[in-house]
């Protein structure tokens, strides 16, 4: 059986056609695959700077949340202080005073009663010491010891009071020499007080 196929004769022109035909949808797919490439490419470059901008702004905002935090506690810190230092302070300022009436070398008209000797709270002074920087109990420390030198002083001038007398020889030098301890001893409490008072000020920021 002989097969009834026509050859087909394409001329130079068709050729060429075709040529640029195929060219194009060569050139087409090339070139949409190039930008199928660059939109990978910048949707995975947008997609990177998108992490990264949110990892940058979740580090901010912890940085955020730790500087309030930060400044949270250090607000509770100072005002634990105040409370800390106002109790020593009350303690201070009182037997600083008491010194003061105790240095005196006059007499009132009419006299006037001797101020009462301070006391704190042992838990009031328990907590605040626990509060206190190293230099204010230091100071503290200084001021009791000045308040034990006092109160011996004090004894030692009222035994004295006690054994004024023309019959016993002294005893007026006795009183006069221990009245002068007791205004030292006095004067050596108040400076202590003084200091205490001062370095807790400017613990405090104090001006």
């Amino acid at each position: 059986m002989v097969s009834n196929i026509t050859s087909v004769a394409v001329t130079e022109t068709e050729w060429v056609a075709l040529i640029t035909v195929g060219g194009a949808l060569a050139s087409a797919a090339l070139a949409s695959a190039v930008t199928y490439r660059v939109t990978l490419r910048t949707v995975a470059s947008a997609e990177a700077d998108g992490e990264k901008q949110r990892e940058h702004d979740a580090k901010e905002r912890k940085l955020d949340r730790d500087h309030e935090m930060a400044l949270s506690v250090e607000e509770r810190h100072q005002q634990r202080l105040r409370d800390a230092y106002v109790t020593f302070q009350v303690y201070v300022g009182a037997w600083g005073r008491f010194a003061d009436w105790k240095m005196r070398t006059y007499e009132t008209d009419p006299p006037q009663p001797e101020p009462v000797m301070p006391v704190i709270d042992a838990e009031a002074e328990a907590i605040s010491s626990l509060l206190a920087s190293r230099g204010v109990v230091e100071s503290l420390e200084v001021l009791n010891e000045k308040v034990d030198y006092l109160r011996i002083a004090m004894g030692d001038h009222a035994y004295w009071e006690s054994m004024k007398s023309p019959d016993l020889p002294g005893s007026v030098q006795e009183l006069a020499e221990s009245g002068n301890r007791m205004r030292e001893a006095a004067e050596r409490l108040s400076q202590a007080a003084h200091t205490a008072h001062n370095l807790m000020r400017q613990e405090l920021g104090a001006t």
